[in-house]
């Protein structure tokens, strides 16, 4: 069955939301550093980027330290909400 929310690519929002965030380029929000690599996945959301980085060692995701972090609702359902 095709429902409205089965026509939003999910891991488009999450290109943008990383397009939005990073204009200049991948940076931990912790420290700052540029130094990060790819480090994986969400296993529930496939287009959430998880990041590792070599300054500080911290893990984070594109949605750390953002109004959506925490929430269990996909991208998608927000963004139609917004």
């Amino acid at each position: 069955m095709i429902t409205f929310l089965n026509l939003i690519d999910e891991p488009k929002y999450y290109a943008h939301v990383r397009q939005i965030r990073w204009p200049n380029g991948l940076k931990c929000p912790k420290c700052g550093s540029e130094t990060v690599i790819r480090n994986g996945h969400d296993h529930y959301h496939s287009g959430r980027q998880g990041y590792q980085c070599h300054g500080c060692r911290a893990n984070f995701d594109d949605l750390t330290d953002t109004v959506f972090e925490g929430h269990h609702q996909p991208l998608k359902v927000w963004m139609l909400c917004l």
